[in-house]
């Protein structure tokens, strides 16, 4: 691990809480004051609330990274480039805060951001003369140890950043749902940062989580702001960022499972990339007492607030609850992957650290399944997709590795198989429990 001092982490949290916490009053009450507002939906009063609060929550991040660096200029080198693109993520963010970006014209832009994280891959520095990469580009997975990509990471890059993006902008809406959530993924990365020794990566993520945990106090229910686009691609990519500079990209991908089945199962489900305003038929519907409740329209889009009150209608604070629940099992899965990586990388099977990891991940997975029926069957979908696909990478690398060429074809055959089997399987049983309880209520 980088040599981190105690005091640049204490500094660094500090300032990105203290800044976005004393800055969000003041943006809240300048928002009011020149019209800059949203009305919620989800309130039959549909009240108005202040907009683009991410760009506290930038504000905030970014003083805890300038920090970092004024107290370690010697990975500057490294910290800069990830600050540079959070900051033209930002930008993207309140672009399309302010003028409605296309989906296309957003799309292109995040890959543009993702350019000085790809540099530190790809040496793109000539004017520092660094033609060599800074950061390694072997992401590491559990079992197969570091996949030798080579430059086909210079392509990885823009686009997991791009998803990421997208993904963690896809899973907001609801007071308090995108920054719950979000905290939920940034603990996982801090852990994983400790585990597999990143200090790197630990500099990136704890202001992030000071931030977000400032926004949050705002941002719950009844929500005296919303974060905006500028708040959620932000935050996306921080959490690109975090993971690339920490060789953690396997278990962010396990952190943000939920993000990823809401925006896979939206997109097809509306057949394709489209702005929020721009779909007629809505996931739910809101009923007397402020209660929401599943659409039962074959022609709505199937998202995770639609599948968790697809049982019954639920309030917002119970719906949102729910949801930041749902993300604690692929968390501490993540960091379980985090444990794996380590001892797949230093051959140690048996280390505390796993065990630990372990127990905690199936304790979560069990407390989750049984207090919290609503989400009793995506919890079990998440777990049996990762205990799925861990048992498809011990096969690959007990049997596949050491076919040569054709490494990659017949585990590009098998992950595709998999995922296929997935998708058939989870939409008709999802389309069957949303349309299903809806005929029920209507008999």
């Amino acid at each position: 691990m980088v040599g981190i001092e105690w005091y640049v982490i204490v500094v660094s949290v500090a300032a990105s809480f203290a800044v976005t916490f004393l800055l969000l009053p003041r943006q809240i009450r300048f928002m009011h004051k020149i019209n800059w507002v949203g009305h919620d939906i989800h309130k039959l009063a549909k009240p108005a609330v202040a907009e683009s609060g991410g760009i506290s929550v930038f504000a905030g991040m970014m003083a805890g990274l300038v920090a970092a660096i004024i107290l370690m200029p010697d990975q500057a080198l490294v910290t800069t480039p990830a600050l540079v693109s959070i900051c033209a993520a930002a930008a993207i963010g309140f672009l399309d805060d302010k003028y409605r970006l296309s989906a296309l014209k957003k799309i292109v832009s995040v890959i543009f951001a993702a350019i000085p994280m790809t540099a530190l891959y790809v040496g793109g520095l000539p004017v520092l003369g660094l033609y060599q990469p800074i950061i390694k580009g072997d992401p590491p997975v559990p079992f197969l140890g570091l996949l030798q990509v080579s430059y086909l990471y210079a392509l990885f890059i823009p686009g997991f950043l791009a998803v990421l993006m997208n993904v963690t902008n896809m899973l907001e809406g609801y007071n308090g749902q995108g920054s719950g959530t979000s905290i939920v993924v940034t603990l996982a990365l801090v852990a994983g940062a400790v585990i597999s020794g990143s200090g790197m990566a630990l500099v990136l993520a704890l202001p992030l989580l000071g931030a977000l945990v400032a926004f949050y106090n705002y941002n719950r229910y009844p929500a005296k702001v919303f974060p905006g686009d500028i708040g959620t691609l932000t935050v996306g990519m921080a959490f690109g960022c975090i993971a690339i500079v920490g060789s953690m990209e396997f278990a962010l991908i396990v952190a943000i499972i939920p993000h990823v089945f809401n925006a896979f199962h939206v997109i097809r489900s509306v057949r394709g990339f489209k702005e929020s305003g721009t779909i007629k038929a809505k996931d739910v519907e809101l009923v007397e007492g402020d209660m929401i409740k599943a659409s039962t329209s074959k022609d709505s889009p199937l998202t995770i607030p639609r599948i968790v009150t697809a049982r019954a209608p639920l309030s917002e604070p119970t719906l949102v609850k729910n949801i930041i629940v749902l993300n604690l099992t692929p968390a501490a899965l993540s960091v379980l992957s985090s444990a794996l990586v380590a001892s797949t990388i230093n051959s140690v099977w048996f280390s505390p650290v796993l065990i630990a990891c372990s127990a905690i991940a199936v304790g979560i997975f069990v407390l989750v399944s049984i207090f919290f029926p609503a989400i009793r069957g995506l919890n079990l979908i998440f777990g049996i997709v990762y205990a799925a696909f861990i048992g498809l990478l011990v096969f690959i690398d007990q049997l596949v590795v050491g076919l040569g060429f054709f490494n990659w074809l017949v585990a590009g055959v098998l992950a595709m198989a998999g995922l296929g089997a997935w998708y058939v399987l989870s939409m008709r049983y999802f389309n069957r429990l949303t349309t299903r309880k809806g005929e029920a209520r209507n008999a």
